[in-house]
């Protein structure tokens, strides 16, 4: 069941990065943080690195704190791929319908990791 989960993770975080893709074109990072999470990291790894850090983003997400976009939650290693959409964000030059987006992916983000941990 954990494979199951782990791959759904996988697939959940490159649709994700997809959206963000989409929405930020020119973030060329976004772009190298997709390949990276597609091909380069282990989905375990990948797994394991969001399993430490919902210890202290878990409550920020579910209460939609900005504060989580000040953190480095969104850094994995050296790669800081969400840096661009993190300033957009503090600055408040993203659209309300497109951080409730991000919070909804995160949502799921933070659900398949719960199951996860159940199962493992």
């Amino acid at each position: 069941m954990s494979d199951q989960i782990l791959e759904q993770f996988k697939k959940t975080l490159i649709s994700f990065l997809d959206e963000l893709i989409s929405q930020f074109s020119n973030d060329s990072e976004l772009i190298f943080m997709r390949i990276m999470v597609k091909d380069q990291i282990s989905t375990k790894k990948l797994m394991n690195h969001f399993l430490l850090k919902l210890v202290e983003g878990r409550e920020k997400i579910k209460e939609r704190n900005d504060e989580i976009f000040k953190s480095d939650f969104f850094t994995f290693g050296k790669i800081n791929g969400l840096k661009r959409i993190k300033q957009m964000w503090i600055r408040n030059e993203i659209h309300k319908d497109d951080k409730e987006t991000i919070w909804t992916w995160l949502d799921v983000i933070v659900i398949l990791c719960d199951k996860y941990t159940k199962n493992d």
